[in-house]
Formats: C-alpha cells, structure tokens, sequence
C-alpha cells in the first residue's frame, strides 16, 4: 500500500484457530510457532516463541486427562464467585487443579484471582517456577460441558526476559475470541 509517496507496511499478527475453546488468538507477527507435542494420555502443547525472546514461550496446553469430579466441582464453585484475590485457603481448595503450581517448594505464586477474559471466567496464577527462576503468568479455564477439563494458556520467561515479552503475552491473552 502507497500513502502519499512513501510506502507503509503492514505487520500481520499470527492467528491461532480452533484451539480447544480458542476460537482466535493474535499474537505480533514476529512469534513463530515451535514445534507442537502430543503425549500417551492425549495431552496437547502448542508453542510460540518472540523471534529474539531467548527462552520466551507462549503454550497452549492441556494436560490429557480430567480432575476428579470433586476437583471440578470445587472449581467450579470458586468461578461462580465474583473476580477477585484469592485466599490462601481457597489455593489449597484446588490444588490440583493447580498442580505443579501448588508445590510451594517449586512454585512461588505472586498473584492469583479469578477474572474475566472476554466475557469468560478464568483463574490467572502469576508465579516463578524456583529451579530455573522462570516466571509464569498462566490462564486456566474449564470447558463449559465438561468442568473437568481444563485448557491452560500460559507464558513463561526467565525472570530477567519476561518484563521483555509479557506486555505481547498478555495483550494477545486478553484479546481471546473464544468458542461460543
């Protein structure tokens, strides 16, 4: 495109589509994807990376098996709730939907609360994962039809990268289309 003389250029984002209850999501044209991962339990991983972001990676994730039925309900309770903190107490209430994060002797977890990302409910865990001192600001989400399941989005970056990229992680992360 020509704009009075001088040319002007276009950055087109990158899209991801039809990602479990991703309809879209945008991410600035110089992210490439990784390579993708499947494992024996169904799990899924899809990697994106800034082009000079080192160890900077975006995942989409999800961990191949259900939590149990009471884990999901617990969930589901503490998303009826409106977005706020949570409490310590109310962490340990869904440690396993938590997982790894839950390990406090592996996961130091900075900031949690249950918010909204365009018109869903989330839960958003913000942390440092001790041994590599890599920081996280993670998304999860239940499916709608199946509260057990559960889609996780994160970002992750050496503490010393991540005030680099997490501005792109979160404005692609907030700009989510979901699947109706």
């Amino acid at each position: 495109m020509e704009v009075h003389g001088q040319e002007q250029t276009q950055q087109i984002a990158m899209q991801i589509l039809h990602h479990g209850q991703i309809e879209l999501l945008s991410l600035p044209d110089s992210w490439k994807e990784g390579p993708s991962r499947h494992g024996p339990w169904l799990e899924f991983e899809r990697s994106f990376f800034p082009s000079e972001g080192g160890k900077a990676k975006l995942m989409l994730w999800y961990r191949g098996a259900p939590i149990s039925d009471e884990g999901a309900n617990r969930l589901t309770e503490l998303m009826k709730k409106p977005n706020k903190i949570l409490l310590p107490s109310e962490l340990t209430s869904i440690s396993e939907t938590l997982d790894w994060m839950s390990l406090p002797e592996t996961f130091r977890i900075m900031a949690a609360r249950i918010d909204e990302i365009n018109d869903r409910k989330v839960l958003v865990i913000e942390g440092r994962y001790l041994p590599e001192e890599t920081d996280y600001y993670a998304v999860l989400l239940q499916n709608p039809g199946a509260a057990a399941y559960i889609q996780e989005i994160y970002f992750q970056a050496p503490k010393d990268d991540y005030p680099r990229f997490i501005r792109d992680a979160k404005t692609a992360i907030a700009g989510i289309q979901w699947v109706c």
